[in-house]
């Protein structure tokens, strides 16, 4: 980047990553066959969990390109946590303590969806915001409109998500990619950022909520 002149500006290369993705021969049909599956499979009432499961086993099965470079790209680390924290999120939404805990967060938030905006945006800075909607989803059942309900509580962690670098896995992913290409992310440097933008849509979401 070059200096454009401003006092303290420092200037900096950037590193520019570029992927050549490459295709077998007679890739294209292979491919097909991969989408003809998947529909079929959500077409037959398959999960599409199970759907997206069968095609990309036959993408494998056919060896397409390179087979062993995107199964060694498979973050181990990361899919244990993400299992580990949907366990953890569903033995507390089935504990006593759980359970207590809606009680009196029902009694709190009674009906009003600028006070689900704020527990939601809170929670999701506490157990990540996927975690959290899992947690809420019974509470929307309390609301007089649950569309708007369901909107403001997506929304609302959403935003969340922007505050900090615990808000949402997806932070924490770009974060240690970033670090093994040299780039650190703080957890203040993000915040800063982050908390403003997370304020100001969390306010403009809840006031067209209002509307």
């Amino acid at each position: 980047i070059r200096d454009i002149g401003v006092t303290g500006v420092q200037t900096c290369a950037l590193p520019i990553y570029v992927h050549r993705i490459t295709l077998a021969p007679f890739a294209a049909p292979r491919v097909v066959l991969a989408i003809i599956l998947l529909v079929g499979g959500l077409g037959l009432g398959l999960s599409p969990a199970v759907a997206v499961g069968v095609a990309a086993a036959s993408l494998l099965w056919q060896r397409i390109g390179d087979t062993q470079t995107p199964l060694h790209a498979i973050d181990g680390n990361l899919l244990l946590f993400f299992a580990a924290l949907f366990v953890v999120t569903a033995a507390v939404r089935e504990s006593m303590l759980a359970q207590a805990l809606f009680a009196q967060v029902s009694v709190l938030i009674a009906g009003r969806l600028d006070v689900l905006a704020v527990v939601a945006a809170i929670l999701s800075n506490l157990i990540s915001n996927v975690p959290a909607v899992l947690v809420l989803t019974p509470l929307i059942e309390t609301f007089a409109t649950h569309h708007t309900a369901w909107l403001v509580l997506a929304a609302s962690s959403t935003f969340a998500g922007n505050s900090t670098l615990l808000a949402s896995v997806a932070n924490l992913i770009v974060t240690e990619r970033a670090a093994a290409h040299g780039v650190t992310v703080s957890f203040g440097s993000y915040m800063r950022v982050g908390l403003p933008i997370t304020l100001a849509t969390l306010m403009m979401k809840i006031g067209r909520a209002h509307v």
